[in-house]
């Protein structure tokens, strides 16, 4: 069914109405990490790593697991175990680019090579944002989309 087109003044209260509902319901579908959220005593996992928005799956299936403490991070994607110290403001996540630590387990090669990514993107100061139980980290055009556990 057509409607005809009107051309008249719109009803100022009507209008308003629906510009403070368009904008209401814009900033309730932006994620938004809840400001006392805090990343200490949580672990989170995930199997995709997306690049340039291409997701891929973590190497030989495996799971990425990371860890927070009060001052550290750690993260094991079956393989070696990284760690370093760490500190995150409401956005960020730092760790010095010679901080991070690992464990020297000889594996697979795919996995090797995902060690190395992930020791890259953890000195990149990842931003991070976190809706319902879901932890994404960002660096660049790469991405961890990870679960609380």
């Amino acid at each position: 069914m057509l409607l005809p087109a009107y051309h008249g003044n719109v009803n100022k209260p009507v209008a308003s109405t629906l510009a403070a509902l368009i904008t209401i319901a814009t900033l309730s579908a932006c994620a938004e990490t809840p400001p006392d959220f805090d990343l200490a005593g949580r672990t989170f996992t995930g199997h995709v790593i997306s690049v340039d928005g291409v997701n891929t799956p973590a190497a030989n299936g495996s799971t990425i697991a990371v860890t927070f403490t009060d001052d550290a991070i750690s993260v094991n994607a079956g393989c070696n175990t990284l760690f370093a110290q760490a500190q995150w403001n409401d956005s960020a996540i730092t760790v010095a680019d010679d901080a991070v630590a690992s464990t020297m387990m000889a594996c697979d090669a795919q996995l090797m090579q995902q060690d190395q990514m992930l020791s890259e993107f953890l000195t990149s100061d990842p931003q991070w944002e976190v809706e319902g139980t879901e932890l994404t980290l960002t660096s660049g055009s790469t991405s961890l989309i990870l679960v609380e556990q």
